[in-house]
């Protein structure tokens, strides 16, 4: 049984009473704990605490509203049409909340999702990033009063006051914004969500590679890790968060392959071919005196990476677009190989159609011939990852 935040129910040692019930001080105002005897006893009492924090989220009636309610109460109504309106009323009060109520309530669901293992830790982080934006500009508005040039004025304070890209305003209004309006009316609080018709800033970000030559001076400038990072990513079409969830102990050298482990709205479990350019990596590696063991980026943090990642920009004097690194693999991957369909399965999409419109630029197939060409003279051995030991010293 799912039970509301912040009360829990356990079992302890006790033999009297051994089922107790835990409620955090923050519904209450104080911390309570009672055991019972048996299971249900303690399930009741949870449900009674449940009741009685439902009634104090309860938005209060406007003071004629109560008249009407007592009106029909002490007349002529039924006690299940009373129920009925005072429900009724209830929605419509919520109904003219700000859109910051609105997100604090989808916050809540999401945050309860997240326990249940249904939405990912970024899900719940982006809305809580998101959240406070919307609240600046609306204010103390009813979310029921925004309109569609509302949102299409939020979008431009985004863009004019805060000087968001247009990919960045997108997902503030029509992915964050729009889930809360669309959560209000699945609740029955609203009707109808502004978003739709709202016109927003839109322009479709320009895909970025990587060629060979810029590819093989960043690898020459890299330290062991990042020497990892670009081949895995490059020649590997790995997005950065899956390279980080592989270790060598699923690099199959006599399979020609590595495994991908899936991840929850993260990335599809996969087999991937080893190409020419890290199967050669790898071997080298594998094939030391010291093979290294454990994950490939040695449980290094997205931070580590980011800074390693600055510093071969910085002795190249090459800027890396966004996502270069599986966008390189993709443009390059399909003018070599020439199999669409094969692309899209190493990359971990259903179809090729993502791979075309989203990853793909225009390569050359001589371009692509040497790009397919870049090797890893001699991989270098590990430095110590900030409060890790290195595994393994020397690399052949």
């Amino acid at each position: 049984m799912n039970y509301v935040k912040g009360i829990y129910l356990k079992k302890t040692k006790f033999e009297e009473n051994p089922w107790q019930v835990n409620v955090d001080k923050k519904h209450f105002g104080k911390r309570i704990r009672e055991r019972f005897k048996t299971k249900a006893l303690a399930e009741t009492a949870i449900l009674k605490y449940e009741n009685k924090l439902r009634e104090k989220e309860r938005v209060p009636l406007d003071p004629e509203i109560h008249k009407v309610i007592a009106g029909y109460q002490n007349d002529f109504a039924p006690d299940e049409l009373r129920e009925i309106l005072e429900t009724a009323v209830q929605k419509y009060m919520q109904g003219k909340g700000t859109i910051g109520d609105m997100g604090d309530r989808y916050l809540t669901s999401k945050e309860k999702a997240l326990e249940l293992g249904a939405v990912s830790d970024k899900f719940v982080y982006d809305i809580k990033i998101r959240l406070p934006k919307a609240k600046a500009f609306f204010g103390n508005t009813a979310a029921c009063d925004i309109t569609s040039e509302m949102v299409t004025d939020y979008a431009l304070w985004l863009k004019e006051e805060l000087g968001f890209a247009p990919t960045t305003i997108r997902n503030f209004v029509k992915k964050e914004l729009s889930s809360i309006f669309h959560y209000a009316i699945n609740s029955g609080f609203l009707t109808h969500n502004p978003v739709k018709a709202a016109a927003i800033v839109h322009q479709k970000p320009k895909v970025g590679i990587l060629n060979a030559p810029e590819l093989q001076q960043l690898l020459d400038a890299s330290c062991h890790f990042m020497q990892v990072w670009f081949m895995f990513g490059a020649f590997g079409g790995l997005r950065s968060s899956e390279i980080r969830l592989v270790s060598w102990e699923d690099v199959d050298l006599d399979e020609g392959q590595f495994y991908v482990p899936g991840k929850k709205n993260v990335c599809a479990e996969r087999y991937v071919d080893l190409t020419p350019p890290l199967k050669d990596f790898c071997k080298k590696l594998l094939e030391s005196d010291n093979p290294p063991e454990g994950m490939i980026m040695g449980g290094m943090t997205n931070a580590s990476i980011i800074r390693r990642r600055e510093k071969a920009m910085d002795a190249t004097g090459i800027k890396i677009p966004r996502n270069a690194l599986r966008h390189s693999f993709a443009s390059h991957h399909l003018v070599h190989f020439n199999s669409p369909n094969t692309t899209a399965a190493l990359m971990g999409h259903v179809g090729p159609q993502q791979t075309f419109t989203a990853y793909r630029r225009a390569v050359k197939k001589s371009q692509a011939l040497i790009y397919w060409n870049v090797r890893v003279g001699k991989p270098l051995a590990p430095e110590p990852v900030e409060g890790r030991k290195t595994r393994w010293l020397n690399a052949a």
